[in-house]
């Protein structure tokens, strides 16, 4: 699938794999084993499909229970120190919101717009808005591969005490290819349902990771205390280092397939375009959603969300025609002057409490288009 420009009369190679070939590359990885905690983490956390209604939002004051008795059905909190919310509560939730996107992640309407604004929010809410839009220019395979599987679920992590936001991060399989899938699931504050805010395919050669257990909680890491990096700084010197034709290097960070596949494309991109235009990419940091810390020692784990801007620049006049993708998201069919792509990016890094920077997981995805 063609996402961006092609010379008019002769294709020319995508600037970047927008959501079909970068995840494709992430795919190379599915069925291995990423992360590792330990036994007792992991005790009851494959979730069954949720009990509860498909399309009710998850309440985190309405399901918060005593953590001593988890069974319970009073609403009184869980005890500090502990997980946000018990080990099955989380696995609840997160199976009431995979099983309710999975089902609407194409609908059409009003009703298929309402149940996805049931169940996501910020980034994630707009990719699956663009997702929907461009379904025309889709496979069979990929619309199907699109849907999360219910019955692989395994909360990794919640965060510690009843302070919000809280943060959930489970796992689970694509539909089609079962590839291994990081969800970041969270709760702003009291008032707000849990909503899946990021969703990243895991990369080939991600290494293990290994979180407290489960009930303990994980404690934030954010402020990069102990740590090679914060989160602030890792996510804009990732974004630094993306730029394009001039990325910025940063000893930090290790090698990753998703810039290397990045920038590899934007440099053919460039290349195919060096008579009749130019290309430039910015990448710009929209949100650091969480951090959290993995078992003593051990670092933590860092979510970031990226929007990449993609510029092409004509010189000759008409020199580029607009893809399919650019013209659902943009209404043009023409560009005469200079065309822009901007993808959102989900990223999942492993931060060492010293050494470099490594990245786990990794989506991107098409959201908008303009051109005059």
């Amino acid at each position: 699938m063609k996402l961006f420009m092609q010379e008019r009369w002769k294709p020319i190679a995508a600037i970047v794999a927008s959501f079909v070939v970068l995840v494709g590359v992430a795919r190379c990885g599915s069925g291995m084993s990423v992360y590792d905690p330990e036994s007792a983490s992991m005790s009851g956390s494959a979730a069954s499909t949720a009990t509860a209604s498909p399309t009710a939002t998850a309440s985190p004051t309405a399901t918060a229970v005593s953590s001593s008795s988890p069974g319970a059905t009073t609403s009184a909190p869980a005890a500090t120190p502990g997980s946000a919310e018990t080990p099955a509560q989380a696995s609840t939730l997160v199976s009431g919101l995979v099983t309710q996107y999975s089902g609407a992640v194409l609908a059409p309407g009003a009703d298929g717009a309402a149940a996805r604004e049931a169940v996501l929010s910020g980034r994630a809410l707009d990719a699956a808005k663009a997702r929907v839009a461009l379904a025309p220019a889709m496979t069979a395979e990929q619309k199907a591969d699109l849907a999360l599987k219910p019955e692989t679920i395994a909360i990794l992590a919640i965060s510690q005490g009843q302070a919000y936001p809280r943060s959930i991060v489970a796992k689970v399989q694509s539909a089609q290819t079962n590839s291994p899938v990081l969800l970041l699931v969270q709760a702003a504050d009291a008032a707000v349902g849990y909503r899946i805010v990021s969703q990243a395919t895991v990369l080939p050669g991600a290494p293990t990771v290994q979180f407290p257990p489960v009930a303990a909680g994980s404690l934030p890491g954010a402020d990069g205390v102990g740590l090679s990096m914060t989160a602030s700084d890792l996510a804009a010197s990732y974004a630094a280092s993306l730029a394009f034709p001039r990325p910025a290097a940063d000893a930090r960070l290790a090698d990753d397939s998703f810039s290397a596949e990045l920038l590899k494309n934007a440099r053919a991109q460039a290349a195919s375009l060096s008579r009749s235009g130019s290309l430039k990419q910015v990448h710009t940091v929209v949100a650091t959603p969480a951090a959290l810390r993995l078992a003593s020692g051990r670092g933590a784990l860092v979510f970031g969300i990226l929007d990449r801007a993609d510029t092409l620049t004509e010189t000759t006049t008409n020199a580029l025609t607009p893809s399919r993708e650019f013209t659902i998201l943009s209404g043009k069919t023409l560009i005469d002057k200079k065309a822009v792509l901007t993808s959102a990016e989900f990223l999942v890094w492993y931060v060492p409490e010293s050494g470099k920077v490594t990245l786990l997981a990794a989506a991107d995805q098409l959201v908008g288009a303009s051109g005059s």
